[in-house]
């Protein structure tokens, strides 16, 4: 299996966390006024978004400039692509994230993973490829070094004895250990053609996942370590292959987190 070249993380300057405002109906508003007078809100917001900015890419991965979609992989197989905001980390473990993808047009191979990426360990933005979806490793199936930090993999493909199942699954795993998954469960067809939402929260290192507003996993606390974190995802395609899409990627600084 011939892997596109792993790109170099370039360093960056770590910012303070730039806030803004969000609601429920939209995209993030302007920057948040927290003075008093005319000019405050009168609403105080549901949560503060994180800027993710400055995006890196990996591998095949580009945009789609016509509709502002990240495209990680198109229908073919044996590629792999990742895309990461450089512009600040979030925390890792107290943080929400929510995105949408959108696999299909293929044969169902592989999958896309969300990761944060530990960015005091990270050398690179591209993991193994085929089963490895960009971000993990096995020596079986995707040698070498799976990305630092914790990922939540939305796997379209079984790989054996490896998945411990069959069927299309969702999983939690740090620094890429595809051999010893925090939590997995299965889920619905990933591959349907059609745009899914997935929703992330994490506190005190708990991570909850819902997909199309279904609750999937509830991990314990501690589950995932503290570490400041490059947000992005990645994915690839094996012998099997499919389109595989990302828009709306976004981080929330949680009312928990203090």
């Amino acid at each position: 299996m011939t892997h596109a070249p792993r790109l170099a993380l370039v360093p960056v300057a770590l910012v303070p966390v730039a806030l803004v405002a969000a609601t429920a109906c939209g995209p993030a508003a302007a920057p948040l006024d927290t003075g008093s007078g005319a000019g405050a809100a009168a609403v105080a917001p549901l949560r503060a978004e994180y800027r993710l900015e400055d995006w890196q890419l990996a591998g095949v991965a580009g945009w789609d400039w016509v509709t502002g979609e990240l495209v990680l992989t198109e229908n073919a197989p044996f590629l792999e692509g990742g895309a990461f905001a450089t512009n600040q980390t979030v925390p890792s473990d107290c943080v929400g994230l929510s995105f949408s993808f959108w696999m299909g047009g293929g044969t169902g191979g592989e999958g896309i993973a969300l990761t944060l990426l530990d960015s005091t360990r990270a050398t690179t933005l591209l993991g193994p490829g085929g089963c490895g979806m960009g971000y993990g490793a096995d020596p079986d199936c995707a040698p070498g070094a799976g990305l630092p930090g914790w990922s939540l993999e939305l796997d379209a493909h079984t790989d054996g004895a490896l998945d411990g199942h069959t069927g299309d699954h969702a999983m939690l795993s740090l620094d890429g250990a595809l051999d010893k998954p925090l939590a997995r469960v299965p889920v619905p067809t990933l591959a349907s053609g059609s745009w899914r939402a997935v929703e992330v929260e994490v506190v005190d290192g708990a991570v909850s996942v819902w997909l199309d507003g279904q609750l999937l996993q509830q991990t314990p606390a501690g589950s995932v370590p503290a570490f400041p974190a490059l947000v992005g995802v990645t994915a690839s395609t094996c012998a099997l292959s499919q389109t595989q899409r990302v828009r709306d990627l976004r981080a929330f600084a949680l009312p928990q987190c203090g």
